[in-house]
């Protein structure tokens, strides 16, 4: 087994290097941010607090997610804890027989495959009566993909492009979205870390405000946007991508939970869904491209 997917813990996450786990792989923080994970080797006093693990067997294709009871040494990570399979209709939705697009096969370049909020599953499924409380990982994806659909109908040079879903075994298991180079956090540390004083940040701001403004034309509000929810090309910073729609309803309607606390408004996570949320977004990117020194007041 390998991990695939996000962790969430209070503490830095720590793992034994004999653990090869993908690259790409990171860790979500509780006020949202997102960095890449730390593996090294466990001290004898390491205590793991709210972290959880989502773990893919590669030759059954199985999801089995476990939170660590207490510590990982050398022997092998599956020992170390409770394991629980992710039945497949959890997290991955049935693929419509209208009203979706299936991706091309070979997959367009510079795309990706965006999976489902596996790290949610224990949250909304019972386990004991092996039914779904409320909205499920499979929902939230499906709702997902619809949202991407309209997009694709009504498309924007700011807003992620998007070029299908993934079907397998009569489900969706993946939506394909083009690729992008860096996120705004990532291209704000590049160009401080180089000293680079190249990134046009007016016309950054330009292009987030017409990607804002053509969601709220649709209908639609984004509920998340923050400095990894937005994208950028190297050498086409003025062009940001707003993606991760992963909570996008229409206005007025109840949220998906999430939003990265820190950058929503106070109150947002009592209320539905209001044009409001992008625009207090906007001006907290702003706010922060300030603080970073990148813009002038």
């Amino acid at each position: 087994m390998r991990a695939v997917t996000s962790f969430h813990s209070s503490q830095t996450l720590q793992l034994h290097n004999q653990f090869k786990y993908p690259p790409h792989i990171h860790t979500n923080d509780r006020h949202g941010s997102r960095h890449r994970a730390k593996y090294a080797r466990p001290k004898t006093t390491s205590i793991f607090r709210h972290t959880k693990f989502v773990l893919k067997n590669t030759s059954t294709d199985e999801y089995r997610y476990a939170f660590p009871e207490n510590l990982i040494t050398d022997t092998v990570i599956e020992n170390y804890l409770r394991t629980k399979k992710i039945p497949h209709e959890a997290v991955f939705p049935p693929f419509p027989s209208t009203g979706i697009t299936q991706a091309p096969v070979p997959l367009p370049e510079n795309s990706c495959i965006k999976l489902p909020e596996f790290i949610s599953y224990y949250a909304d499924w019972d386990e004991e009566k092996d039914v779904k409380k409320g909205e499920s990982v499979a929902d939230a994806f499906l709702h997902q993909a619809q949202v991407m659909e309209m997009l694709n109908c009504n498309p924007h040079p700011n807003i992620v492009q998007y070029h299908g879903c993934i079907a397998q075994d009569g489900m969706i298991q993946g939506i394909c979205l083009a690729k992008h180079d860096m996120t705004l956090a990532e291209r704000i540390h590049k160009a401080k870390k180089a000293k680079d004083t190249s990134f046009d940040a007016k016309s950054f701001l330009k292009g987030l405000e017409s990607g804002i403004s053509h969601l709220h034309g649709l209908g639609l509000v984004h509920n998340n946007i923050h400095r990894d929810n937005i994208q950028i090309d190297d050498g086409d910073e003025s062009n940001p991508i707003i993606a991760n729609l992963d909570i996008c309803v229409s206005d007025g309607e109840r949220k998906f939970v999430g939003g990265a606390r820190d950058w929503v408004r106070e109150g947002y996570w009592q209320e539905n869904a209001t044009k409001e949320n992008g625009l207090y977004a906007q001006a907290k990117i702003r706010e922060y491209l300030i603080q970073e020194g990148v813009l002038k007041e």
